[in-house]
């Protein structure tokens, strides 16, 4: 906190120190005062307007208020001037809590276009279908997924609930069965509490 003030008293100073302010806004950002980190990305875009580190810190700061569409403004100008792995990940992430789902499934198709084993965007696509009960295509991802790593077991875990879900059991409990000998392999234990798995070495 005294750092924060710190760097507030040399920005007043000095206006033109932007690794103060940049410090003094994610800093706040952090601290949860998220109107004067608001208030330290935007003088620094006055800086440069493209700086995409300020951008995305300010896009945090905006999904901290629930700010999303102003969050995706930040993320969609970083985008457009190149590609930024977290932005595009954090845009994902936006979309599916606002649940736009149509705009969600054309950025995860763009980019099974470009590689059609991308994980991220095949598990995102996975949990769309999901959200929507749409389990036939639910289970062409998963079964997409697995062809990278047949002991997946979490894959397998949702994989096997997609099938119990449309009625498909004894798939299912084969499934089930697969995943109990992967971890009966490794000498793992396995407890399973509200429908997920978990894991202890």
């Amino acid at each position: 906190e005294n750092s924060i003030k710190y760097c507030e008293k040399v920005f007043r100073i000095n206006s033109n120190d932007k690794s103060s302010l940049y410090y003094y806004s994610t800093s706040s950002r952090v601290m949860g005062s998220i109107t004067d980190a608001i208030d330290g990305f935007d003088k620094l875009l006055e800086f440069d307007k493209n700086d995409d580190q300020v951008l995305f810190q300010k896009s945090l700061a905006l999904c901290g208020i629930r700010e999303y569409d102003k969050a995706l403004s930040c993320l969609d100008q970083i985008l457009e001037l190149e590609k930024h792995p977290h932005a595009l990940a954090r845009k994902i992430s936006i979309l599916f809590e606002l649940k736009k789902y149509d705009d969600l499934l054309k950025i995860c198709n763009e980019l099974l276009e470009e590689d059609q084993n991308n994980k991220d965007a095949l598990n995102w696509k996975r949990l769309l279908h999901e959200n929507l009960k749409q389990y036939e295509d639910a289970i062409k991802c998963s079964k997409k997924l697995l062809e990278q790593d047949k002991e997946d077991v979490q894959v397998l875990y949702h994989l096997a609930r997609y099938l119990q879900l449309m009625d498909d059991s004894a798939i299912a409990s084969n499934f089930c069965e697969h995943i109990l000998n992967i971890y009966h392999e490794k000498k793992d234990k396995i407890y399973t509490e509200n429908d997920v798995i978990i894991t202890t070495e």
